[in-house]
């Protein structure tokens, strides 16, 4: 499966906001409008957890699985607030709705380095 994605930046509702769009080749969408706020200096472990990046996985050919080493410096992290969110990503793939509002957060990026990739399982 590949999917498109997009991101835009700019002013608006009196701060810094950021759309991000992802479209699968299934139809699948993610929409998410963030509300950046202040620098997130000291991330607690739950935010390291999800927020970083040590593999990567792609599929080479119709089964095989692969890994991919990813190496970077910590994310400069900023809080978020989601202000609008479309999407049937957790429907399309039989998942329950989540509870409560979403955690966010944002990153302006890091440079990354890619390894080779290496089979996932014997």
């Amino acid at each position: 499966m590949h999917a498109t994605t997009d991101f835009a930046r700019g002013p608006g509702g009196g701060g810094d906001r950021v759309t991000c769009t992802a479209t699968s080749s299934r139809g699948e969408l993610l929409n998410a409008r963030l509300a950046l706020g202040d620098d997130l200096r000291t991330p607690g472990d739950w935010t390291v957890a999800v927020t970083g990046r040590w593999n990567a996985d792609a599929r080479r050919g119709p089964v095989r699985l692969t890994r991919v080493p990813v190496e970077h410096e910590p994310w400069p992290l900023r809080q978020a607030t989601v202000v609008g969110l479309r999407t049937n990503l957790l429907r399309a793939r039989g998942l329950p709705a989540p509870s409560g509002p979403p955690h966010a957060r944002w990153s302006p990026g890091v440079d990354v380095r890619i390894g080779a990739p290496r089979p996932s399982l014997p």
